[in-house]
């Protein structure tokens, strides 16, 4: 009994602790904006050289970050046509979004 506890506490643990990533040197020359009609969903399109994530796009949930002070930052990054870095939750998921910083 105790064997199938620990295999099943081992693969969620696996489940839980996803593997982040940090994708940089972004530039947002796409689609930069509110993805629903509730604003908890924020939207931006990627072009990066290094494409470290292998995202061509971010999306930041409510649940992952302060959707409204990701879009701020995105915009500001857009406009002054700055790149950014964005890290992941989920290095398998572009839609984990999580911070972002001007670069």
């Amino acid at each position: 009994m105790k064997f199938c506890v620990s295999i099943i506490v081992l693969m969620l643990s696996r489940v839980v602790f996803a593997e982040t990533c940090t994708q940089t040197e972004n530039q947002l020359n796409g689609l930069v904006g509110v993805d629903s009609a509730s604003g908890n969903l924020v939207y931006g399109s990627l072009v990066s050289e290094k494409n470290q994530c292998g995202c061509n796009f971010v999306r930041f949930k409510e649940q992952n970050a302060d959707t409204q002070k990701s879009l701020s930052v995105l915009m500001a990054a857009k406009l002054a046509r700055s790149t950014v870095r964005v890290d992941f939750q989920d290095s398998e998921d572009c839609n984990s979004g999580w911070r972002v910083y001007l670069e």
